[in-house]
């Protein structure tokens, strides 16, 4: 809530989220990435969908107060969680005071994948651009386009500031989206020690 008032971002017609929001957010999660090859692989696809809410909730927990967190509708249909320049992003210590100590039979893959995204950002991006690190959709609302209402704004607010956003994906279905909204490719890779393949994407990255 706080990085909002940094930030001269138009979101009328949509919900800031704040903590009390925090289980409509992980619910909508939940289902937006059930399949997802990600998810199946850090979480366990078998994982039941309450306990994968979980995982979602304290991630949310975790980034609120350094993040601009906003969904469609007090509902939360779609959600999004957006990270501003120069973010200090995922605390692993505030990830454990959050609930994290609930997964951590899960914590070796979980931060195989930060480490590599991390470094892939870091060489690809750098820190000074604004990093789209989630957006769901319930399944029953996609297509609908409330992604892009989430999305829009920010950018709107790159090109004022000549600022690049940052992304990532792991399916090939959503470049599409992505490159619907004006983002590119800019490096890919595999995850180490699995077949998924990561793609890194870039809005605004010619100005850089």
């Amino acid at each position: 809530m706080k990085e909002l008032e940094k930030y001269p971002v138009n979101l009328d017609g949509l919900q800031v989220l704040a903590k009390p929001d925090a289980r409509k957010y992980a619910e909508c999660c939940a289902l937006a990435y059930r399949p997802y090859p990600l998810t199946d692989w850090m979480l366990d696809k078998y994982v039941p969908t309450l306990q994968f809410a979980d995982v979602w909730h304290t991630n949310f927990l975790c980034t609120i107060n350094n993040s601009i967190s906003i969904a469609d509708s007090p509902e939360c249909n779609a959600v999004a969680v957006w990270l501003p320049p120069k973010s200090s992003g995922l605390d692993t210590f505030k990830y454990i005071c959050c609930g994290g100590w609930q997964f951590v039979s899960r914590w070796p893959r979980m931060l195989t994948y930060e480490n590599f995204a991390k470094k892939m950002k870091e060489r690809l991006a750098g820190d000074n651009c604004w990093y789209l690190n989630n957006l769901a959709t319930r399944p029953l609302w996609q297509g609908r386009g409330l992604a892009s209402r989430l999305v829009s704004p920010f950018l709107d607010l790159c090109d004022a500031t000549d600022t690049p956003a940052f992304l990532e994906t792991h399916i090939e279905k959503n470049i599409v989206m992505y490159e619907h909204f004006g983002f590119r490719i800019v490096g890919t890779g595999i995850i180490p020690g699995t077949n998924i393949r990561h793609y890194a994407m870039m809005y605004g990255h010619k100005k850089m």
